[in-house]
């Protein structure tokens, strides 16, 4: 299954609505954790203050995030969440390292097919060739590099975005949320890929990295046909959106018709104000894949 595959009956983007559907409720830079459930876990109700001994983090450290760290995730749930995690940085591929962004430690990229090593380190990209392929062209005008990302589990990474909207929501909406928290908690969930759309994944490029990552979760201010809840994600050279899935509120919503505003941060092109070119994935799959990338850059 491609990552680009779907059967649902309609799914309708609208790129002028969103700010009349949705409404912040929440963000990475004002976060407000509760003092009040310090050490008891969002994530499976963990209480036992020897079950908290590692450092766990509203977002990934491998986004840039260093700062935001979180005292309601457990040690068992961080395990777990952190094979996502992990999925989530093959995800990024080459622009991971390209971005410069350091997490627990520099990231590494491999890339099988066309046969060179990438990493950062203190000193900058390092790319070591294994074969000469045509996959890498520096030149003085351009820098031009075709890659293949290692494989990765496509729901693994809409976990991993699940994971940073539900630590941001208030505690208050995590009622409704009861189902999509027990799909959080198994990574081999027997969920059955039938187009879910909820499992949707917007993604856009920036031609500048973010070295910090900025999320954004929204609510449903109408009675539109459209999911409750949205997470707009910004690291690295990516802007993401997705939508919550599992919610009950959700589950009166049309499906055969459902209306997906974009944010107007992952559409548009924040130097010229222009809407832009965005990718679209399906992530229902648990099976292995691995994505084409490509960056092209002018030096001068």
């Amino acid at each position: 299954m491609s990552l680009n595959e779907h059967t649902m009956t309609e799914l309708i983007y609208e790129v002028d609505t969103f700010d009349k559907v949705y409404n912040l409720i929440s963000n990475s830079l004002d976060i407000q954790l509760d003092k009040y459930d310090f050490q008891l876990c969002r994530f499976c109700g963990e209480n036992n203050p020897d079950k908290f001994k590692s450092v766990a983090h509203i977002i990934p450290e491998l986004t840039g995030n260093k700062e935001l760290k979180y005292f309601n995730e457990c040690d068992n749930c961080n395990n777990k969440f952190s094979k996502y995690e992990n999925d989530l940085q093959l995800f990024g591929g080459i622009k991971n390292i390209l971005a410069g962004i350091k997490g627990k430690k520099y990231p590494k990229h491999k890339d099988y097919k066309h046969y060179f090593q990438a990493y950062n380190s203190k000193n900058g990209v390092i790319f070591k060739s294994l074969k000469e392929t045509g996959a890498l062209d520096f030149s003085d005008e351009k820098i031009s590099i075709k890659s293949e990302t290692q494989k990765f589990k496509p729901r693994y990474i809409q976990k991993a975005f699940v994971k940073i909207a539900l630590s941001l929501l208030p505690k208050n909406e995590l009622k409704k949320l009861t189902k999509t928290i027990e799909w959080l908690n198994n990574p081999n969930d027997d969920f059955t890929p039938s187009n879910h759309p909820m499992f949707l994944l917007i993604e856009r490029e920036n031609n500048i990295p973010l070295r910090k990552p900025l999320a954004l979760v929204y609510k449903r201010i109408n009675d539109s046909n459209s999911p409750e809840f949205t997470l707009v994600f910004h690291y690295s050279f990516f802007s993401y959106q997705l939508f919550i899935p599992f919610n009950e509120n959700d589950e009166n919503l049309d499906y055969s018709k459902l209306i997906l505003p974009l944010n107007p941060g992952v559409i548009t092109d924040n130097k010229n104000f222009k809407e832009v070119a965005f990718n679209h994935y399906y992530m229902t799959t648990l099976k292995k894949s691995r994505l084409t990338d490509y960056f092209d850059r002018l030096t001068k």
